[in-house]
């Protein structure tokens, strides 16, 4: 389970310090480069280091997932202030709903979170929370309700009778179905929109037959175009594709990438795919932005060190609007930022 103030996906990715040897895309090894320049700009600041205090609610504090809508909002999980937040494109922030610490379902300021980790929105316009071992839905009018589960475990079923445990990422398909990395049971799990939890896909480090299978170390996933299931396993340092058949029933189709020395990639700790079907990273500590091509081309987009007018410090959680730039939330800094590529 995730500590309050704490962003668990920082802690997921500060654990892991080490690299993997080479990059495999249909057996054939990749080398890496660097981009060139792009902007960074600061939609919204935030609360440094947690420091929560009564003139900070009006900023982030520990911000974490991060969502677009269909009308160009950005919808944040301002984990540290245990609430759901919208920015409009003109930079205005609105609290939607929480505030408090707690589980209660809810409208506005009446419903509460507890640290909430990521968001994602449904075509209706509905966020979807991971908050604790619960999925939790807010309407458009604001209205709180929990989807599918309550107490740590692990258990397909309806509504509060499913469990999780940890899980530590969330998307929706193009079925509306939300799917769900399973981190503490190893599995991916798909929820209906009427709450009824299944397991697609159990995940382990290796699919040959001939070796014992161990269990993975699920960090991040997001859905592509194709509805395919991008997966970020941290214990080999790879991202698997989970292909699905008839929407249901999941096999893991190929391994998609492995981390490359030559190209400096360490491990990914969560991902986005844009309309080119380019991986969008962030890497581990949250210090640098990654983009792999479909041929396996690996380039930097901003980091900490380089051409970037303003360094970040934690990046927590991306997501790409319209144009594709790249929204991220800064943890550390509590800050709001957009990437706007050339």
């Amino acid at each position: 389970m995730r500590y309050p103030q704490i962003s668990s996906r920082h802690f997921l990715a500060s654990i892991v310090a080490f690299f993997c040897a080479t990059l495999c895309i249909q057996g054939q090894p990749v080398h890496g480069e660097n981009t060139s320049a792009t902007r960074m700009t600061t939609l919204v600041s935030g609360v440094e280091n947690n420091q929560r205090s009564q003139q900070s609610v009006a900023l982030f504090n520990s911000p974490t997932g991060v969502a677009l809508d269909s009308v160009g909002n950005i919808i944040v999980a301002d984990a540290g202030h245990h609430r759901i937040c919208r920015v409009s494109p003109k930079g205005v922030m609105t609290v939607l709903a929480g505030g408090m610490c707690g589980s209660e379902d809810g409208t506005g300021s009446k419903a509460q979170f507890f640290s909430p980790l990521d968001v994602a929105v449904d075509s209706k316009n509905n966020i979807i929370v991971l908050d604790g071992n619960r999925i939790r839905r807010i309407s458009p009018f604001g209205v709180v309700t929990t989807v599918a589960g309550s107490e740590r475990g692990c258990t397909d079923g309806f509504g509060t009778i499913a469990r999780f445990n940890f899980p530590v990422s969330l998307a929706v398909d193009k079925q509306e179905n939300i799917i769900v990395a399973d981190a503490g049971n190893n599995r991916i799990r798909s929820i209906t929109h009427d709450g009824e939890v299944t397991t697609l896909s159990e995940i382990h480090t290796n699919n040959e037959p001939s070796k014992p299978l161990a269990l993975a170390r699920l960090v991040s996933l997001t859905v592509d175009r194709e509805g395919h299931i991008i997966v970020v396993d941290r214990s080999s340092c790879v991202i698997r594709r989970i292909i699905r058949n008839n929407g249901s029933q999941a096999r893991i189709d190929s391994i998609a990438y492995r981390c490359v020395a030559e190209a400096q990639l360490r491990l990914l700790t969560n991902i986005a795919v844009d309309n080119a079907g380019n991986l969008i990273a962030i890497e581990q500590g949250g210090e640098r932005i990654r983009k792999i091509s479909p041929t396996g081309i690996i380039t930097t987009i901003a980091s900490n060190t380089n051409h970037t007018s303003q360094a970040f410090f934690s990046a927590s959680d991306l997501a790409l609007d319209a144009q594709g730039n790249i929204i991220i939330t800064d943890s550390r800094t509590g800050t709001l930022r957009k990437i706007i590529l050339p």
